[in-house]
């Protein structure tokens, strides 16, 4: 007895392709909203030129944030995600910096403003692809 296996093996790509596109997506979004919770916590100068604090360029480092294209490769699903100011890495690794001045931008400005939000949803991240893969093949 033999069987054609042609059409499972046609429906387990398709399942995979689709699964692999669902975590590419999940993925996506997942960096747009760590990036979201990051740039709430992005100290931003004050804007007013008179101001001690001013730096003349108010908002810059949180407008500078971006989340790249995914990839997805044979080995996985890839964003980077981060911060392109020149200045971003000294700013976030800064413990010492005051940003609790008077007439701040941001009442919520601290250091580890990317690092903060990626600790805290790293535990939902495996469930959220997870659930967005099962809902590609109806799982």
């Amino acid at each position: 007895m033999s069987f054609d296996t042609s059409q499972f093996l046609s429906r387990l790509r398709a399942a995979k392709a689709a699964q692999m596109e669902a975590a590419a997506q999940a993925t996506g979004e997942f960096a747009e909203h760590v990036m979201s919770e990051s740039k709430e916590l992005v100290p931003v100068s004050p804007t007013d030129p008179a101001h001690p604090q001013y730096l003349g360029t108010s908002g810059a480092l949180r407008d500078s944030g971006t989340v790249g294209e995914v990839k997805v490769d044979g080995r996985g699903v890839e964003v980077e995600f981060g911060y392109n100011a020149d200045y971003g890495a000294a700013v976030h690794e800064r413990l010492d910096a005051n940003h609790e001045y008077e007439g701040r931008v941001n009442p919520k400005a601290q250091a580890k403003y990317l690092e903060q939000p990626i600790r805290e949803n790293t535990e939902k991240f495996g469930p959220y692809v997870a659930d967005a893969m099962k809902g590609a093949v109806g799982g």
